[in-house]
């Protein structure tokens, strides 16, 4: 025989855990009701201002390929001074787009072929520190800046600039020319033990380059047995 179903009073159903706990929370939401509104318009607010600004760098960043694709052509015409007159222009107005960092490196060989290598410096600086992480610009960057020291006989600078483009992409065709390039400057600078360093890393990592019996003759220039 069934027995009749107890019946639950008000008092125990306040103290059960579960309805306990959703009353506090609804109390919370009560109470904090107007923060909350404010703390989810907030986040609204920064998801706009997020996609705003993703689009705004976007619409900057095709404006900027569009002028430098008409400025570029100096370059490929070696018109330099025009280059270095119109393109910096480009960088500033545009400054973190790729397209700035594209500009900043046609600005940097423009001047290196003008032989002011002050300033072929400054503009590779630019371009690799706006495309850090691209495997053509930035290592092809630290090695404008080492060759613009190696034409001021800043040798030891150049050689440390040179390894470092070689070392952080090591996995890149250029990578063994950079080392070799490192170690012509340090042999330059006197230290011929750090060159010897170099090309015997060129022939242990690298033994299909290219110009290995150069980087043997170079060795052996320098006292390799």
């Amino acid at each position: 025989m069934l027995r009749p179903r107890k019946r639950i009073t008000k008092k125990e159903i306040k103290e059960d855990p579960l309805v306990t706990n959703y009353l506090k929370v609804q109390n919370w939401l009560k109470k904090h009701s107007k923060q909350i509104n404010i703390a989810i318009g907030g986040i609204i607010v920064v998801l706009l201002i997020v996609l705003m600004a993703v689009r705004s760098k976007r619409q900057a960043e095709i404006k900027a390929e569009s002028q430098l694709s008409v400025v570029e052509q100096f370059y490929y015409q070696m018109d330099y001074n025009k280059v270095v007159q119109q393109m910096p222009e480009i960088i500033d107005k545009y400054r973190g787009t790729r397209a700035a960092g594209e500009a900043a490196f046609f600005v940097a060989n423009s001047y290196y072929n003008l032989k002011d290598y002050d300033n072929s410096i400054k503009y590779f600086t630019i371009c690799y520190k706006t495309l850090t992480k691209d495997p053509i610009y930035a290592p092809s960057s630290y090695a404008g800046i080492a060759q613009s020291m190696e034409m001021q006989e800043k040798y030891s600078e150049a050689a440390a600039m040179f390894e470092k483009a070689a070392s952080e992409f090591d996995k890149l065709f250029s990578a063994p020319f950079y080392f070799k390039s490192a170690a012509r400057c340090f042999a330059a600078s006197g230290d011929s033990v750090k060159a010897k360093q170099i090309l015997q890393k060129v022939i242990d990592n690298y033994p299909s380059f290219e110009f290995k019996n150069e980087v043997l003759f170079q060795l052996k220039s320098l006292g390799h047995s």
